[in-house]
């Protein structure tokens, strides 16, 4: 229930009718994909190219050296179409895209969406796979004008805490100039709060793009949610082989309890008595009045 393919900006919806059966919808603009073509004598081959083509002999696939000739044959030219998008299959590319000194000889135009199998869910790694199973409605769709990527949803890379997805494509097209990238991921905003063990609080995010060196490109990106989808774009970098990296995140700030207001102790006022006395000194008499009163010098009390 999750897909991907060659599109532009998608826009995505579900309806389900009376009877329970949905209808998946898709509006979106074509891309178009730099076509990588090329040969090279076999003997100025790469050496890790030419040691996986011979590895492919009597094992299906391309077949290259499988007409006896081996290694005495002429060249080799890249005849066949990239239909499968594996880790295996990425890395071929990147050596033919070597080979074609990173330039492509063509673009077409393709509006092309189609669903994943098992086997291609699978690499997303376990916590992607497992939010993915929570629905059973569509859980997103991932699109790009590369030549190759590796499909699949986007991986979720435990030290960036960022959903990952790699692409590539000769760094230049037939007349030298560089080969602009677009790439677009639609996810189900609960199964995006299912891979980041978020709350139904609303989600921010950011899309950066880094090439293979580990530098930041810039490029132009958009983040929205709305109907239920969360919508990730980036368009204007460069390749030929950058990683494309979308990073959630959601306010966890809590409110703050107020401090208790504490009364202040009550002041008890201390009654103090005052007494009086009478202090004599001969024939004379004096009241003294006090705390604690006591005659003047000369006075004793009476």
């Amino acid at each position: 229930n999750f897909l991907h393919g060659r599109l532009l900006d998608p826009t995505i919806s579900v309806k389900t009718d009376s009877s329970n059966q949905s209808t998946l919808m898709i509006e979106a603009g074509t891309v178009k994909a730099p076509v990588l073509n090329t040969w090279i004598k076999n003997s100025e081959m790469p050496k890790a190219l030419h040691d996986y083509l011979y590895s492919l002999q009597g094992w299906g696939g391309y077949f290259y050296y499988k007409d006896g000739l081996g290694n005495t044959r002429e060249n080799v030219q890249l005849l066949e179409p990239f239909n499968d998008y594996d880790s295996q299959s990425f890395n071929e590319y990147l050596w033919w895209l070597d080979v074609a000194q990173n330039k492509s000889i063509g673009s077409r135009s393709m509006w092309i969406a189609r669903t994943l199998n098992s086997a291609e869910i699978y690499r997303a790694g376990p916590k992607v796979r497992s939010c993915i199973q929570t629905t059973d409605n569509i859980s997103g769709i991932v699109t790009t004008d590369a030549g190759m990527y590796i499909s699949g949803p986007p991986t979720f890379n435990e030290a960036t805490q960022s959903l990952d997805y790699k692409v590539s494509a000769p760094h230049n097209d037939e007349k030298g100039n560089p080969n602009i990238g677009h790439y677009n991921l639609v996810l189900n905003a609960d199964v995006a709060r299912c891979i980041y063990g978020f709350s139904k609080a609303p989600i921010s995010a950011t899309v950066s793009v880094v090439s293979s060196d580990a530098s930041e490109q810039i490029a132009t990106t958009a983040v929205s949610e709305r109907d239920g989808w969360l919508y990730l774009s980036a368009a204007g970098y460069g390749y030929s082989a950058p990683t494309i990296k979308v990073k959630l995140s959601q306010s966890t700030s809590t409110p703050v309890a107020a401090t208790p207001v504490v009364p202040a102790p009550a002041v008890v006022q201390k009654v103090v008595k005052k007494i009086s006395i009478t202090c004599v000194k001969g024939k004379l008499e004096k009241k003294v009045n006090g705390v604690d009163p006591k005659c003047p010098s000369g006075f004793k009390q009476k």
